[in-house]
Parts: structure tokens; sequence; C-alpha cells
């Protein structure tokens, strides 16, 4: 009998000891089996997508620059075209483009009155923080 249970106790414990001695890892809380395995290359291939990806969105900021800067010319060179402007806005609501520097074009509405511009929505709905407005020239 005793040696029964020494057999026994023997077999348990190399079944455990054999569990803990494999090369894969496995976590019973998600279905997935993770192993062990060579993650520097897998990181290697994620530096180099990051740096591929990262001059995509240089050259994509670049092109949307040149965009924006004729977009900039093309209405600089029409307004310029006008021999004179109105000396007075009507009061009520416009669509305007807004141009600041060559950086920057884009339209809004805006509401004028007095020959001042008194608030500013974007998308027809969300507003503005209007900081200074002088009169329209």
């Amino acid at each position: 009998m005793r040696k029964k249970f020494i057999f026994t106790l023997a077999v348990i414990c190399c079944i455990n000891v054999s569990e803990y001695l494999s090369a894969q890892a496995v976590y019973y809380y998600s279905s997935v089996k993770y192993t062990y395995g060579p993650y520097y290359f897998s990181s290697g291939m994620n530096l180099l997508k990051d740096v591929i990806a990262y001059k995509r969105m240089k050259e994509r900021e670049l092109e949307f620059k040149e965009e924006m800067r004729g977009r900039t010319k093309e209405v600089r060179d029409y307004y310029e075209s006008f021999s004179n402007y109105p000396e007075k806005i009507e009061n009520g609501w416009h669509i305007v483009t807004l141009v600041a520097g060559s950086d920057f074009i884009d339209g809004r509405k805006v509401y004028v009155e007095n020959n001042k511009i008194r608030e500013v929505y974007w998308d027809d709905w969300v507003p503005e923080k209007l900081v200074t407005s002088g009169p329209i020239t």
C-alpha cells in the first residue's frame, strides 16, 4: 500500500513538473495561446512601419500646405482684381472666406452688424469665439 501511495505521488509530481518545464505559456483567461518567441523581430517591424507612416504623414502635410497656398493665392488674386469695394456691408448673415497668411483658408458664416463682425460660426452651427473685430474695410 505504501509503495502505491509513493508511486502515485511521484506520478502527480512528475506531471506537475512537466507542465512548468514546457516552453509554452498558456494564459487561461484568454482563448489565445501565447508562446515565447522572437519579439525583437516584431518590434523592429513596427519601428519600420512607424517610420514609413511618419514619412507618409509628412508628405500629406506638405501636399495640404501646397494646396492651401494655391487656394490662398487664388482668393487673393480674385479680390485684388476688383477696382473698388463696398463702403458698408449689409447687416445680417454672410458666408466668408478666412485667410490667415498662406497657411489657412476656410469658409465661415458670420453675422455682420454696423459694418463689424459680431458672431462667427463654422459648419453653420458651431460657434467660434470672436476675440476682436474692427470695422470691415
